[in-house]
């Protein structure tokens, strides 16, 4: 019932409110080159909560992730897939095989290429989020193809796999860290109280 959300938003809200003494100031930087002027931005954020886009389930945490890290493709307004990572993609004529081709000029906030390699992993990692976990029920494979491809082959055909490729990427060497480098426009810089 509807009064059973209201109450259940409404105890979200108030525990945010109770807990907020919990947050730091967190300093994110914006990503660009040397060249260019750095913009600063100031969120709030639980350090001793995971960043990882992949595994890290606080709300307010998921805000900040959304700002650093970025997938193969967006879901626009109108349930379109917007390609982000990906330069393009294609499918094999009986939809099982999904080749997506990684945008060349992707990098991480380090300034390092954006490769398959990543990309496969990350996903790899995504399959035993409860978070991202069903949306690989039909996936049987994701591999690193050629031209810095991912190549995904699925059991049935999914005529809108990109629809469900929404999944943020990390660098493959950090998958499991609690904050990996991401590709979105912003990076963590430095926080408040030692923490960076």
């Amino acid at each position: 019932p509807q009064w059973a959300r209201t109450i259940a938003q409404l105890a979200i809200i108030l525990s945010s409110l109770l807990n907020a003494w919990y947050f730091i100031q967190a300093t994110i930087q914006i990503w660009k080159s040397e060249e260019e002027d750095v913009q600063e931005l100031y969120l709030a954020y639980y350090p001793e909560r995971s960043l990882n886009p992949l595994f890290g389930s606080d709300y307010t945490n998921r805000v900040l992730m959304s700002l650093m890290y970025q997938p193969l493709f967006a879901v626009d307004n109108r349930k379109n897939p917007t390609p982000i990572l990906c330069g393009k993609h294609q499918v094999s004529a009986n939809q099982r095989n999904w080749f997506v081709y990684l945008d060349p000029d992707a990098t991480f906030s380090d300034g390092t290429v954006l490769t398959a390699r990543d990309v496969t992993a990350s996903l790899v990692a995504a399959r035993e989020n409860p978070v991202y976990k069903g949306r690989f029920t039909h996936v049987s494979a994701i591999t690193t193809g050629e031209d810095n491809s991912v190549v995904i082959t699925l059991r049935t055909p999914v005529e809108d796999l990109p629809l469900l490729l929404d999944i943020p990427i990390v660098k493959a060497s950090q998958v499991a860290e609690d904050r990996p480098l991401g590709t979105g426009p912003y990076a963590l810089y430095t926080a408040t109280g030692g923490e960076s």
